[in-house]
Protein backbone atom coordinates (compact mmCIF):
# COMPACT_ATOMS: atom_id res chain seq x y z
CA UNK A 1 0.00 0.00 0.00
CA UNK A 2 1.67 3.68 -1.43
CA UNK A 3 2.45 5.73 1.37
CA UNK A 4 0.25 9.14 1.92
CA UNK A 5 2.04 12.37 1.36
CA UNK A 6 2.40 14.52 4.71
CA UNK A 7 0.13 17.50 3.96
CA UNK A 8 0.50 20.94 5.90
CA UNK A 9 -2.71 22.23 6.82
CA UNK A 10 -3.76 25.78 6.65
CA UNK A 11 -5.24 27.27 9.80
CA UNK A 12 -5.98 30.20 11.88
CA UNK A 13 -3.95 31.49 14.61
CA UNK A 14 -3.71 29.42 17.43
CA UNK A 15 -5.24 31.08 19.94
CA UNK A 16 -3.20 29.31 23.02
CA UNK A 17 0.05 29.95 21.45
CA UNK A 18 -1.17 33.73 21.24
CA UNK A 19 -1.89 34.04 24.46
CA UNK A 20 1.31 33.02 25.50
CA UNK A 21 3.55 35.28 23.43
CA UNK A 22 0.74 38.08 24.81
CA UNK A 23 1.68 37.12 28.15
CA UNK A 24 5.12 37.50 27.82
CA UNK A 25 4.95 40.40 26.23
CA UNK A 26 2.77 41.53 29.38
CA UNK A 27 5.74 40.57 31.39
CA UNK A 28 8.17 42.45 30.03
CA UNK A 29 9.87 39.40 28.68
CA UNK A 30 10.12 40.58 25.43
CA UNK A 31 12.88 38.16 24.05
CA UNK A 32 10.49 35.25 24.79
CA UNK A 33 7.59 37.06 22.86
CA UNK A 34 9.78 37.11 19.85
CA UNK A 35 11.03 33.30 20.30
CA UNK A 36 6.96 32.34 21.23
CA UNK A 37 5.98 34.30 17.62
CA UNK A 38 8.92 33.57 15.49
CA UNK A 39 8.13 29.54 16.19
CA UNK A 40 4.92 29.52 15.98
CA UNK A 41 5.41 31.13 12.41
CA UNK A 42 7.96 29.13 11.71
CA UNK A 43 5.98 25.60 12.58
CA UNK A 44 2.73 26.40 11.41
CA UNK A 45 1.59 27.20 8.29
CA UNK A 46 -1.39 29.90 9.01
CA UNK A 47 -3.12 31.76 6.57
CA UNK A 48 -4.00 34.40 8.73
CA UNK A 49 -0.74 35.72 10.80
CA UNK A 50 -1.75 39.16 11.33
CA UNK A 51 -2.29 39.33 15.31
CA UNK A 52 1.56 37.62 15.72
CA UNK A 53 3.34 39.96 13.07
CA UNK A 54 1.26 43.00 14.84
CA UNK A 55 2.32 41.49 18.47
CA UNK A 56 6.11 41.16 17.27
CA UNK A 57 6.28 44.54 15.54
CA UNK A 58 4.81 45.89 19.21
CA UNK A 59 7.37 43.79 21.24
CA UNK A 60 10.38 45.46 18.98
CA UNK A 61 9.08 48.66 19.32
CA UNK A 62 8.31 48.58 23.23
CA UNK A 63 12.37 47.34 23.46
CA UNK A 64 13.41 50.08 21.50
CA UNK A 65 15.23 47.16 18.78
CA UNK A 66 15.38 49.51 15.56
CA UNK A 67 17.64 46.90 13.52
CA UNK A 68 15.49 44.32 14.30
CA UNK A 69 11.96 46.35 13.50
CA UNK A 70 13.85 46.83 10.26
CA UNK A 71 14.98 43.22 9.60
CA UNK A 72 11.09 42.59 10.13
CA UNK A 73 9.81 45.26 7.64
CA UNK A 74 11.88 43.24 5.01
CA UNK A 75 10.68 39.97 5.92
CA UNK A 76 7.04 41.80 5.92
CA UNK A 77 8.09 42.83 2.03
CA UNK A 78 8.45 38.97 1.00
CA UNK A 79 5.43 37.92 2.61
CA UNK A 80 4.04 40.78 0.61
CA UNK A 81 5.10 39.45 -2.96
CA UNK A 82 4.60 36.35 -2.31
CA UNK A 83 1.40 37.06 -0.92
CA UNK A 84 -0.36 39.60 -3.09
CA UNK A 85 -3.97 38.78 -3.17
CA UNK A 86 -3.08 40.00 0.84
CA UNK A 87 -1.04 42.89 -0.09
CA UNK A 88 -3.32 45.09 1.92
CA UNK A 89 -2.86 43.59 5.22
CA UNK A 90 1.21 43.18 5.07
CA UNK A 91 1.27 46.93 3.66
CA UNK A 92 -0.53 47.64 6.95
CA UNK A 93 1.58 46.13 8.56
CA UNK A 94 4.45 46.87 7.09
CA UNK A 95 3.24 50.68 7.46
CA UNK A 96 2.67 50.49 11.22
CA UNK A 97 5.98 48.85 11.44
CA UNK A 98 7.70 52.26 9.67
CA UNK A 99 5.57 54.53 12.19
CA UNK A 100 6.59 52.97 15.49
CA UNK A 101 10.59 52.49 13.88
CA UNK A 102 9.59 56.53 13.77
CA UNK A 103 9.90 56.32 9.77
CA UNK A 104 6.71 58.63 9.82
CA UNK A 105 6.95 59.67 5.82
CA UNK A 106 7.06 55.87 4.61
CA UNK A 107 4.08 54.97 7.05
CA UNK A 108 2.59 57.88 5.24
CA UNK A 109 3.64 56.46 1.65
CA UNK A 110 1.94 53.40 2.52
CA UNK A 111 -0.79 54.85 3.99
CA UNK A 112 -1.81 56.16 0.85
CA UNK A 113 -2.02 53.02 -0.53
CA UNK A 114 -4.32 51.31 1.18
CA UNK A 115 -8.07 51.54 1.42
CA UNK A 116 -9.08 50.75 5.05
CA UNK A 117 -10.89 47.36 4.84
CA UNK A 118 -8.64 45.78 7.94
CA UNK A 119 -8.18 46.67 11.52
CA UNK A 120 -4.48 47.61 10.88
CA UNK A 121 -5.09 49.56 7.49
CA UNK A 122 -7.22 51.28 9.94
CA UNK A 123 -5.23 51.72 12.99
CA UNK A 124 -2.19 52.76 10.54
CA UNK A 125 -4.68 55.37 9.63
CA UNK A 126 -5.60 56.76 13.00
CA UNK A 127 -1.88 56.51 14.15
CA UNK A 128 -0.73 58.83 11.20
CA UNK A 129 -3.48 61.20 11.64
CA UNK A 130 -2.68 61.69 15.64
CA UNK A 131 1.08 61.98 14.36
CA UNK A 132 0.69 64.35 11.47
CA UNK A 133 -2.83 66.43 11.55
CA UNK A 134 -4.13 65.65 15.39
CA UNK A 135 -7.54 66.39 14.46
CA UNK A 136 -9.23 63.21 14.30
CA UNK A 137 -12.45 63.47 16.27
CA UNK A 138 -13.50 59.91 15.86
CA UNK A 139 -11.55 56.78 15.83
CA UNK A 140 -11.96 54.90 12.42
CA UNK A 141 -11.33 51.96 14.24
CA UNK A 142 -14.10 52.35 17.10
CA UNK A 143 -16.26 51.86 14.71
CA UNK A 144 -15.75 48.01 14.04
CA UNK A 145 -14.34 47.73 17.62
CA UNK A 146 -16.60 44.45 18.08
CA UNK A 147 -14.98 42.57 15.22
CA UNK A 148 -11.23 43.33 16.96
CA UNK A 149 -9.52 39.84 17.59
CA UNK A 150 -6.04 42.10 18.23
CA UNK A 151 -4.91 42.62 21.19
CA UNK A 152 -2.46 45.08 19.70
CA UNK A 153 -5.05 47.23 17.87
CA UNK A 154 -7.01 47.31 20.85
CA UNK A 155 -4.51 48.88 22.90
CA UNK A 156 -3.77 51.13 19.91
CA UNK A 157 -7.89 52.03 20.14
CA UNK A 158 -8.43 52.66 23.55
CA UNK A 159 -5.03 54.72 24.11
CA UNK A 160 -6.00 56.62 20.82
CA UNK A 161 -9.67 57.22 22.64
CA UNK A 162 -7.49 58.35 26.10
CA UNK A 163 -5.54 60.73 24.40
CA UNK A 164 -9.22 62.66 22.53
CA UNK A 165 -10.44 62.53 26.27
CA UNK A 166 -13.26 60.07 25.24
CA UNK A 167 -14.16 58.44 28.31
CA UNK A 168 -16.94 56.53 27.88
CA UNK A 169 -15.80 54.99 24.52
CA UNK A 170 -12.58 53.87 26.93
CA UNK A 171 -14.65 52.01 29.20
CA UNK A 172 -16.60 50.37 26.48
CA UNK A 173 -13.43 49.14 24.43
CA UNK A 174 -11.70 48.35 27.18
CA UNK A 175 -14.67 45.97 28.44
CA UNK A 176 -14.72 44.39 25.19
CA UNK A 177 -11.23 43.86 25.37
CA UNK A 178 -11.33 42.13 28.88
CA UNK A 179 -13.41 39.64 27.66
CA UNK A 180 -11.23 38.24 24.86
CA UNK A 181 -7.97 39.08 26.54
CA UNK A 182 -8.57 37.80 30.33
CA UNK A 183 -6.21 39.66 33.00
CA UNK A 184 -4.63 42.08 30.11
CA UNK A 185 -3.60 44.82 31.56
CA UNK A 186 -5.40 47.56 29.17
CA UNK A 187 -7.94 48.47 31.86
CA UNK A 188 -5.20 49.69 34.78
CA UNK A 189 -3.12 51.50 31.69
CA UNK A 190 -6.05 53.17 30.48
CA UNK A 191 -7.40 54.23 33.94
CA UNK A 192 -3.88 54.90 34.43
CA UNK A 193 -3.96 57.50 31.84
CA UNK A 194 -6.96 58.82 32.16
CA UNK A 195 -6.51 59.88 36.22
CA UNK A 196 -3.39 61.81 35.38
CA UNK A 197 -5.13 63.98 32.85
CA UNK A 198 -7.50 64.68 35.54
CA UNK A 199 -4.50 65.49 37.80
CA UNK A 200 -5.50 62.36 40.39
CA UNK A 201 -1.95 61.43 40.48
CA UNK A 202 -2.19 59.67 44.02
CA UNK A 203 -5.31 57.86 42.39
CA UNK A 204 -2.86 57.13 39.43
CA UNK A 205 -0.01 56.39 41.50
CA UNK A 206 -2.07 53.13 43.36
CA UNK A 207 -3.27 51.54 39.60
CA UNK A 208 0.06 51.79 38.73
CA UNK A 209 1.22 49.74 42.04
CA UNK A 210 -1.46 47.19 41.02
CA UNK A 211 0.07 46.54 37.27
CA UNK A 212 3.55 46.85 38.90
CA UNK A 213 2.90 43.88 41.30
CA UNK A 214 0.26 41.72 38.69
CA UNK A 215 3.24 42.14 36.30
CA UNK A 216 7.09 42.17 38.37
CA UNK A 217 8.89 41.19 35.81
CA UNK A 218 7.92 43.97 33.50
CA UNK A 219 10.26 47.02 34.25
CA UNK A 220 8.43 49.77 32.17
CA UNK A 221 5.35 49.08 34.72
CA UNK A 222 7.55 49.25 37.78
CA UNK A 223 9.15 52.25 36.21
CA UNK A 224 5.46 54.12 35.89
CA UNK A 225 4.95 52.96 39.39
CA UNK A 226 7.81 54.52 40.60
CA UNK A 227 8.03 57.75 38.52
CA UNK A 228 4.15 58.24 39.70
CA UNK A 229 5.17 57.68 43.68
CA UNK A 230 7.59 60.67 43.21
CA UNK A 231 4.97 62.95 41.21
CA UNK A 232 2.77 62.23 44.56
CA UNK A 233 5.86 63.19 46.82
CA UNK A 234 5.96 59.71 48.33
CA UNK A 235 9.84 59.52 48.10
CA UNK A 236 10.35 56.44 50.16
CA UNK A 237 7.67 54.76 48.39
CA UNK A 238 9.33 55.45 44.62
CA UNK A 239 12.56 54.47 46.08
CA UNK A 240 11.63 51.35 47.05
CA UNK A 241 9.69 50.44 43.50
CA UNK A 242 12.64 52.13 41.49
CA UNK A 243 15.16 49.75 43.70
CA UNK A 244 13.63 46.57 42.29
CA UNK A 245 13.19 48.14 39.12
CA UNK A 246 17.28 48.99 38.97
CA UNK A 247 17.75 45.49 39.74
CA UNK A 248 15.45 44.05 36.72
CA UNK A 249 17.47 46.26 34.28
CA UNK A 250 20.66 45.88 35.85
CA UNK A 251 21.20 49.03 37.03
CA UNK A 252 21.60 49.80 33.11
CA UNK A 253 18.82 52.38 33.52
CA UNK A 254 19.84 56.05 33.53
CA UNK A 255 16.21 57.12 34.08
CA UNK A 256 15.50 54.96 37.03
CA UNK A 257 18.92 55.67 38.53
CA UNK A 258 18.15 59.99 37.84
CA UNK A 259 14.49 59.99 39.85
CA UNK A 260 16.29 57.62 42.55
CA UNK A 261 18.87 60.23 42.97
CA UNK A 262 15.94 62.67 42.78
CA UNK A 263 13.98 61.10 45.16
CA UNK A 264 16.91 60.39 47.84
CA UNK A 265 17.42 64.65 47.50
CA UNK A 266 14.28 65.49 48.19
CA UNK A 267 14.51 63.08 51.37
CA UNK A 268 17.55 64.78 52.21
CA UNK A 269 16.38 68.80 52.01
CA UNK A 270 12.80 68.04 53.91
CA UNK A 271 14.91 65.99 56.39
CA UNK A 272 18.90 67.19 56.16
CA UNK A 273 20.02 63.93 56.77
CA UNK A 274 23.29 63.02 55.36
CA UNK A 275 22.89 59.33 53.99
CA UNK A 276 20.14 60.93 52.23
CA UNK A 277 22.10 63.48 50.26
CA UNK A 278 24.76 60.98 49.64
CA UNK A 279 22.69 58.59 48.13
CA UNK A 280 21.20 61.22 45.97
CA UNK A 281 24.61 62.64 44.68
CA UNK A 282 25.58 59.01 43.64
CA UNK A 283 22.55 57.77 41.97
CA UNK A 284 22.51 60.83 40.20
CA UNK A 285 26.64 60.85 39.02
CA UNK A 286 25.37 57.36 38.48
CA UNK A 287 22.89 58.02 35.98
CA UNK A 288 24.61 60.98 34.32
CA UNK A 289 27.39 58.65 33.41
CA UNK A 290 24.94 56.18 31.89
CA UNK A 291 23.61 58.86 29.83
CA UNK A 292 26.79 59.85 28.58
CA UNK A 293 27.74 56.21 27.55
CA UNK A 294 24.44 55.85 25.96
CA UNK A 295 24.88 59.28 24.20
CA UNK A 296 21.95 61.06 25.64
CA UNK A 297 21.57 64.41 26.92
CA UNK A 298 22.72 64.79 30.65
CA UNK A 299 21.08 68.15 31.28
CA UNK A 300 17.92 66.60 33.23
CA UNK A 301 20.34 65.12 36.19
CA UNK A 302 22.59 67.67 36.07
CA UNK A 303 20.35 70.36 36.99
CA UNK A 304 18.81 68.07 39.81
CA UNK A 305 22.37 67.41 40.79
CA UNK A 306 22.86 70.94 40.84
CA UNK A 307 19.63 72.00 42.20
CA UNK A 308 20.35 69.97 45.20
CA UNK A 309 23.77 71.10 46.06
CA UNK A 310 22.73 74.52 45.99
CA UNK A 311 20.42 74.10 48.70
CA UNK A 312 23.04 72.86 50.90
CA UNK A 313 25.84 75.27 49.71
CA UNK A 314 23.71 78.44 50.19
CA UNK A 315 24.48 78.99 46.88
CA UNK A 316 22.93 81.99 44.81
CA UNK A 317 22.90 83.10 41.36
CA UNK A 318 24.72 86.61 40.71
CA UNK A 319 22.92 88.76 39.05
CA UNK A 320 25.39 89.74 36.82
CA UNK A 321 27.31 87.66 34.05
CA UNK A 322 30.68 87.03 34.37
CA UNK A 323 33.37 86.92 31.38
CA UNK A 324 35.68 84.03 31.20
CA UNK A 325 38.61 83.76 29.05
CA UNK A 326 39.03 79.96 27.53
CA UNK A 327 42.68 78.90 26.04
CA UNK A 328 42.07 75.99 23.51
CA UNK A 329 44.97 73.93 21.81
CA UNK A 330 46.26 74.60 18.67
CA UNK A 331 44.07 71.34 17.12
CA UNK A 332 41.15 72.86 18.93
CA UNK A 333 41.14 76.25 17.51
CA UNK A 334 41.58 74.93 14.11
CA UNK A 335 38.51 72.45 14.44
CA UNK A 336 36.36 75.72 15.55
CA UNK A 337 38.11 77.83 12.42
CA UNK A 338 37.31 75.67 9.93
CA UNK A 339 34.06 73.94 11.33
CA UNK A 340 30.63 75.27 9.69
CA UNK A 341 28.58 77.63 12.41
CA UNK A 342 25.94 74.68 12.29
CA UNK A 343 28.82 72.80 13.71
CA UNK A 344 29.69 74.58 16.54
CA UNK A 345 26.57 76.74 17.22
CA UNK A 346 26.29 74.47 20.33
CA UNK A 347 29.64 73.21 22.33
CA UNK A 348 30.28 71.63 25.48
CA UNK A 349 33.64 73.04 27.69
CA UNK A 350 34.84 72.74 30.83
CA UNK A 351 34.88 76.04 33.04
CA UNK A 352 34.39 74.96 36.30
CA UNK A 353 31.29 75.79 38.86
CA UNK A 354 30.81 78.89 38.99
CA UNK A 355 29.84 79.76 35.41
CA UNK A 356 26.28 80.46 34.48
CA UNK A 357 23.96 80.91 31.81
CA UNK A 358 25.00 84.74 30.63
CA UNK A 359 28.23 84.53 31.32
CA UNK A 360 30.25 85.02 28.34
CA UNK A 361 33.19 83.24 27.31
CA UNK A 362 36.15 84.22 24.94
CA UNK A 363 37.83 81.49 23.24
CA UNK A 364 41.29 82.14 22.27
CA UNK A 365 44.49 80.53 21.11
CA UNK A 366 48.63 80.96 21.12
CA UNK A 367 49.49 83.50 18.30
CA UNK A 368 50.43 82.35 14.89
CA UNK A 369 52.75 79.96 14.32
CA UNK A 370 55.68 82.53 12.84
CA UNK A 371 56.29 84.03 16.01
CA UNK A 372 58.91 82.47 18.78
CA UNK A 373 57.26 80.48 21.48
CA UNK A 374 57.57 83.36 24.04
CA UNK A 375 55.89 85.37 21.63
CA UNK A 376 53.06 82.85 21.06
CA UNK A 377 52.29 83.22 24.91
CA UNK A 378 52.13 87.09 24.93
CA UNK A 379 50.03 87.29 22.10
CA UNK A 380 46.71 85.20 21.83
CA UNK A 381 44.30 85.29 19.13
CA UNK A 382 40.05 85.40 19.49
CA UNK A 383 38.69 82.53 17.59
CA UNK A 384 34.94 82.99 18.97
CA UNK A 385 32.87 84.54 21.70
CA UNK A 386 30.32 82.33 23.06
CA UNK A 387 27.37 82.40 25.91
CA UNK A 388 27.16 80.14 28.41
CA UNK A 389 23.33 78.35 28.13
CA UNK A 390 23.17 75.99 30.77
CA UNK A 391 23.92 75.59 34.59
CA UNK A 392 27.67 73.65 34.71
CA UNK A 393 26.61 69.60 34.55
CA UNK A 394 28.92 67.24 36.49
CA UNK A 395 31.50 65.50 34.53
CA UNK A 396 33.29 62.23 36.12
CA UNK A 397 36.61 63.32 34.60
CA UNK A 398 36.37 67.22 33.85
CA UNK A 399 34.29 67.73 37.20
CA UNK A 400 31.64 70.40 35.52
CA UNK A 401 31.30 71.44 31.81
CA UNK A 402 28.54 73.96 30.59
CA UNK A 403 26.92 74.26 27.12
CA UNK A 404 27.95 77.18 25.15
CA UNK A 405 25.77 78.63 22.17
CA UNK A 406 27.93 80.70 19.76
CA UNK A 407 27.81 84.59 19.65
CA UNK A 408 29.76 85.36 16.46
CA UNK A 409 32.96 84.04 15.03
CA UNK A 410 35.23 86.18 12.91
CA UNK A 411 36.03 85.58 10.05
CA UNK A 412 39.87 85.83 11.10
CA UNK A 413 40.81 84.83 14.77
CA UNK A 414 41.56 88.51 15.89
CA UNK A 415 45.26 89.26 18.06
CA UNK A 416 44.76 90.04 21.36
CA UNK A 417 47.67 91.51 23.55
CA UNK A 418 48.54 89.06 27.08
CA UNK A 419 49.24 92.22 29.05
CA UNK A 420 45.99 93.75 28.14
CA UNK A 421 43.76 90.75 29.34
CA UNK A 422 46.32 89.83 32.20
CA UNK A 423 45.07 93.27 33.31
CA UNK A 424 41.58 92.46 33.12
CA UNK A 425 42.05 88.82 35.19
CA UNK A 426 40.60 88.74 38.52
CA UNK A 427 43.04 87.03 41.11
CA UNK A 428 43.86 83.62 42.05
CA UNK A 429 42.64 82.39 38.14
CA UNK A 430 44.15 78.51 38.02
CA UNK A 431 46.25 79.12 34.65
CA UNK A 432 47.04 75.26 34.79
CA UNK A 433 43.29 74.84 33.89
CA UNK A 434 44.00 77.31 30.72
CA UNK A 435 40.47 78.96 32.03
CA UNK A 436 40.66 82.85 33.16
CA UNK A 437 37.71 84.54 34.99
CA UNK A 438 37.77 88.21 33.25
CA UNK A 439 36.82 91.44 34.75
CA UNK A 440 33.60 92.06 33.14
CA UNK A 441 35.18 95.29 31.72
CA UNK A 442 37.08 92.96 29.41
CA UNK A 443 33.95 93.31 26.81
CA UNK A 444 34.67 96.38 25.62
CA UNK A 445 38.16 95.73 25.21
CA UNK A 446 37.72 93.28 22.83
CA UNK A 447 35.26 94.74 21.45
CA UNK A 448 37.23 98.12 20.67
CA UNK A 449 39.86 95.62 19.04
CA UNK A 450 37.23 93.93 16.77
CA UNK A 451 36.48 97.32 15.70
CA UNK A 452 39.80 97.80 14.51
CA UNK A 453 40.59 94.04 12.91
CA UNK A 454 36.70 92.89 11.50
CA UNK A 455 35.09 94.21 8.60
CA UNK A 456 32.10 94.48 10.30
CA UNK A 457 33.83 95.56 13.46
CA UNK A 458 31.43 98.27 14.61
CA UNK A 459 28.45 96.36 14.52
CA UNK A 460 29.84 93.18 15.75
CA UNK A 461 31.11 95.31 18.78
CA UNK A 462 27.67 96.57 19.28
CA UNK A 463 26.52 93.25 19.66
CA UNK A 464 29.19 92.22 22.43
CA UNK A 465 28.42 95.51 24.62
CA UNK A 466 24.52 94.33 24.36
CA UNK A 467 25.07 91.40 25.88
CA UNK A 468 25.70 92.77 29.31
Amino acid sequence: MAKKSKVTKKKTHSSKQYLKALRSFWEGRHQHAVEEISTYLTEVDDDKPWPYYRLWIEVLADKGDSSSLTALMEHIGVRMVENPQLQEYWMALKGIAHFFNEEYEMSKVALHSLNQTNHYSRELFQLCDDRVAESLKTSPLFKVKNSIKDYCVFQSLAMNLVLLGHKSKVKDVVSLCKKTFVGAPIMNAAQINLMIDDQNITGAKNKAAILANRFPTNSDFGFQYGYLAWKDESYEEAIQELNRVSKLTKENDPDTQCLIGICWGEIAISSDRADALDQSFEHLAAAITEFREKGLPVTWPSQELNRIRKHFDGVTDSPNPQAWMIKMSQKGNFNLMTSSESEISRIMVSIGEKAKPGDICFLVADGMSNLSDSEKEKNWRLSALYKVSSEPIWHPAKKFESELSLVMRPEFSVPLIYDDINEKMIPNQNEESQVFELDISALGMVASVLEDYAEDGTMVSEAIRNLV
